[in-house]
């Protein structure tokens, strides 16, 4: 017998073939035996070779690394894959926090494997397309959208848009009734920045061996105004915490009129046992939390309309605000009181250690949160004697008691929030001047404030009519919003109250709204947002109110356009004002481009400003037409700067210069 070492190189080669060819044949039987028929229906065959042969590398060597493929397509589109033996819930949240920054994510088609071994993730980056460069329907399509039309009762006109606007491929995935409940949800859309979800439980099966209950569903999201990368990112980080296993996900971005994108997310799931409380009784009660889909579907749009700093770990507590305060809507209000503790009261302390503060107390914490959820909850009784039996006994820091008596206050007095509207998209609360008579400065009349996704704003009067600006402060980076948003309340109240004395001699008093974004957020966004929670705490009245108080009276409020509002966002505000029922809806803002004086245009407070200067230098004795120094604090981005510039260059030329900036 001839041992292996004898072997001629020759052999050794045809050996090693042999045996690496046998290995590719058994791994390759088993990988296209695993994978899912939607895989060969919507990847080309050019596409899977490069895919299947990365994945059987990964097999082959018999670990459990991740194959990276990155391929360049034309000028303007990359295609980034990920084949891993890896397979776990949360693991496309992993991944996806690790995909290139460039570019915008077009779309996505993310495959597990049906033996739960392998997954192959695709990822396309680039330019959104526009609507004039929408494809021709091939006659599968056009056959399509007559059923879709048919099911929603549109007209097909309107079919061929929705399956047009979508990637080829995607819609033929989809069964007709399947389309025509996606064209149902675009068409009944009536906010450009909704999230609308459809969860469609399949029928449920035992796991073998296991004896649990397993449940399949079909879950999809619209988002407006969103990116891709976006909302794919938070819907992955809900069903990792939830511990939802994804078996297939679609991510598109469709293409709607004029050019708006939707960010549309088809997933695939599978599901044992919620990771977290699903609070079923804030929808009804009576059913199992578990595989109740309105449930779900509810937690899922709370989970993607609030800010990620509310998900977010905290390596102070070493969890997450949901976990340690046994749910999202705890986290949110949470982070909400916070942030108004920090700002109103004026307190040393920064947000992150008033945050652990709440959190180290966190009995004291969920008794008052509970308190103030069940103020709002219309079906609760009156609870003064919850108040009565909250206590700080536990709570020896001076600090600690000084910080959670503030939250006692705002409990209490708080008269308006929005938190169990279910169609709301942020976090709004009207504070009453009253609890304010402690802080620096004349009293307010009230505080608006609204927490929504990436900013936070307030809105201040000193009148029960008062008129003011609205001010977007928009930020370049995270230590830049850190900075803006710790000094947000105290900058709108000097703002406000300025208007204030300036209006001393007239019936509206002064007022102030100002936002502050975070990085890449679009003002007109915020803006829409932040003015839907100042709707809902106006129309909804019936419905934001505490049940241990009277009726409330009726509130009006006017704004004006300030740094970033756009004539765009002006125009949204007072169409939406129609839509919302609000009673006098052309007085909710001014400036309007087509109708009366815009103030934007012909820069009416600057005319003004210009003026009181020529008259003010007369006084002091300086002729204006000598050479004279001007220093404008704020810079060119809002309105009155912007058009004091012009009006200088207008009325002093030539002997206007601008020498600098900082």
């Amino acid at each position: 017998m001839i041992s292996a070492q004898d072997d001629s190189p020759k052999q050794r080669i045809d050996r090693v073939r042999k045996e690496f060819a046998a290995a590719i044949e058994e791994h390759m039987a088993e990988a296209l035996a695993a994978l899912p028929l939607e895989y060969f229906e919507t990847v080309s065959e050019q596409a899977q070779v490069p895919q299947l042969k990365a994945l059987l590398a990964a097999q082959i060597c018999d670990s459990g690394q991740e194959v990276t493929i990155r391929q360049q397509i034309g000028s303007d589109r990359l295609s980034v894959i990920v084949v891993s033996r890896q397979n776990y819930a949360g693991y496309l949240a992993k991944i996806i926090g690790r995909l290139p920054a460039e570019g915008e994510l077009l779309a996505a088609r993310v495959f597990s494997s049906t033996d739960k071994q392998f997954v192959i993730d695709t990822f396309e980056f680039g330019l959104q397309p526009k609507l004039t460069q929408m494809r021709p329907l091939a006659d599968s399509e056009l056959d399509l959208s007559s059923k879709i039309a048919s099911i929603v009762k549109t007209s097909e006109s309107q079919a061929r848009a929705y399956i047009q606007g979508c990637r080829p491929g995607n819609v033929s995935l989809l069964s007709a009734q399947e389309a025509a409940e996606n064209l149902r949800v675009l068409l009944t859309r009536d906010h450009p920045n909704r999230i609308d979800v459809i969860w469609e439980a399949k029928v449920g099966r035992n796991v073998e061996g296991a004896g649990a209950r397993v449940q399949r569903a079909r879950v999809v999201v619209f988002a407006g105004n969103s990116t891709t990368r976006e909302v794919f990112t938070r819907a992955a980080e809900f069903f990792a915490m939830q511990k939802i296993d994804i078996e297939s996900a679609i991510c598109e971005s469709i293409c709607l009129e004029d050019d708006n994108h939707l960010a549309t997310l088809t997933f695939q799931v599978c599901m044992e046992q919620p990771a977290f409380e699903l609070e079923p009784e804030r929808l009804g009660g009576g059913c199992d939390p578990n595989f109740d889909t309105d449930i779900l579907r509810a937690q899922l749009l709370h989970f993607l309309r609030v800010d990620h700093e509310v998900v977010a770990y905290r390596e102070a507590i070493q969890s997450n605000l949901i976990d340690h305060l046994d749910g999202l809507r705890n986290a949110e209000l949470c982070c909400a009181f916070a942030k108004l503790i920090h700002q109103l009261f004026q307190l040393p302390d920064s947000l992150e250690r008033i945050t652990h503060r709440l959190v180290r107390h966190r009995q004291v914490t969920a008794q008052l949160l509970s308190k103030f959820s069940s103020r709002f909850c219309q079906t609760s009784e009156k609870s003064e004697s919850q108040v009565a039996s909250v206590k700080f006994d536990s709570i020896n820091d001076p600090v600690d008691r000084k910080v959670f008596q503030h939250f006692l206050d705002l409990v209490n007095g708080i008269d308006r929030c929005n938190l169990n509207l279910p169609t709301r998209r942020v976090l709004a609360m009207r504070i009453p001047g009253q609890l304010l008579q402690h802080s620096a400065g004349e009293q307010p009349y009230s505080v608006f404030f609204v927490a929504g996704a990436a900013f936070d704003g307030f809105h201040v009067r000193f009148r029960d009519v008062a008129r003011g600006g609205l001010r977007i402060v928009k930020t370049s980076n995270q230590e830049h919003y850190l900075f803006e948003s710790a000094r947000a309340y105290d900058e709108v109240y000097r703002l406000a109250f300025a208007q204030q004395l300036k209006n001393k001699d007239i019936a509206e008093g002064g007022a102030k709204a100002l936002i502050v974004m975070k990085p890449g957020l679009h003002p007109n966004r915020a803006g829409q947002d932040f003015l839907d929670g100042i709707f809902d705490l106006l129309v909804e009245k019936k419905r934001v109110l505490p049940n241990d108080c009277g009726n409330g009276a009726e509130e009006y409020l006017y704004f004006g356009p300030d740094e970033n509002v756009s004539n765009e966002l002006i125009d949204w505000v007072t169409k939406h004002a129609f839509k919302r029922n609000y009673p006098f809806p052309n007085s909710i803002i001014s400036s309007k481009p087509s109708i009366g004086i815009s103030h934007k245009e012909f820069g009416v407070t600057s005319e003004g400003v210009i003026v009181f200067l020529h008259q003010a230098l007369l006084e002091c004795g300086i002729n204006p037409n000598r050479p004279f120094t001007v220093k404008l604090t704020g810079g060119p981005d809002g309105d009155v700067a912007g058009n004091a510039i012009r009006f200088l260059i207008r009325d002093y030329a030539p002997h206007v210069k601008i020498v600098g900036k900082s």
